[in-house]
């Protein structure tokens, strides 16, 4: 299996760039196989650079009988795996894929943007941690925010852009150590993955991943109990 880097872009099935597109290792998904879509990347946004600024929303489509269902994270190749958890209906399929690299020094202190875009938008909570296995109470909980007027106002349904989302992105220098959005960055992003197709991914992500600690946040086994196959325990 081939787990996502979160900096480095690669190849999918049609020999696209795409980025976050891979499948959990062995060790997070021991004998488990999914179908991964090769429908996706139609515009994908790194070859193709007008794709920031065309509305969200346009990207949006229903299934038909001929066609799967597409939004932001297929037709742009960016979080693809996303769309591949929506697919197989198991959202830890893109939380597994994502891989934060141990660096030496700061070991996981480059994920801060995360853990501080987790945090702000109450993703380490123990409601979104216990719905880590859950796709239908996930899928719920994020339309469920997707609906609420905090991030309707802030373009979930509107026509937000891809140059809207790097705009409060890039600033706060994601991938540094110690970097960290504002509350209203961290805020505009579950926005922005509402108008992609779906807040849910990243909500599965986040509990997954980090947990709050005493001290700050935890990262995989920094934080007690975590297991590579099931996630964050739910009572911590």
């Amino acid at each position: 299996m081939n787990q996502d880097s979160p900096v480095l872009p690669s190849i999918d099935a049609n020999g696209r760039l795409c980025f976050l597109c891979g499948t959990p290792s062995d060790e997070r998904a021991p004998n488990q196989s999914y179908v991964v879509r090769d429908d996706c990347g139609n515009h994908s946004l790194l070859e193709d650079s007008e794709m920031l600024d065309v509305p969200l929303s346009s990207f949006q489509r229903e299934a038909t009988e001929e066609h799967n269902a597409t939004f932001g994270w297929c037709e742009l190749n960016v979080e693809k795996t996303c769309a591949d958890a929506i697919y197989n209906q198991d959202y830890m399929i893109f939380a597994k894929s994502v891989e934060i690299p141990d660096v030496a020094l700061v070991h996981y202190k480059v994920a801060s943007w995360d853990q501080y875009y987790c945090y702000y938008n109450g993703w380490l909570s123990d409601e979104i941690r216990a719905l880590q296995h859950d796709f239908n109470g996930m899928y719920l909980k994020g339309e469920e925010l997707c609906n609420s007027d905090a991030l309707v106002q802030r373009g979930a349904k509107g026509n937000m852009t891809m140059r809207d989302m790097l705009k409060h992105w890039l600033t706060a220098l994601p991938g540094f150590p110690g970097s960290r959005p504002s509350y209203e960055d961290a805020m505009f992003m579950a926005a922005w993955t509402c108008a992609m197709g779906s807040a849910a991914c990243d909500m599965a992500y986040c509990a997954y991943t980090y947990c709050v600690k005493g001290d700050g946040f935890g990262t995989y086994h920094e934080c007690e109990g975590w297991d590579p196959v099931n996630g964050m325990p739910i009572d911590m």
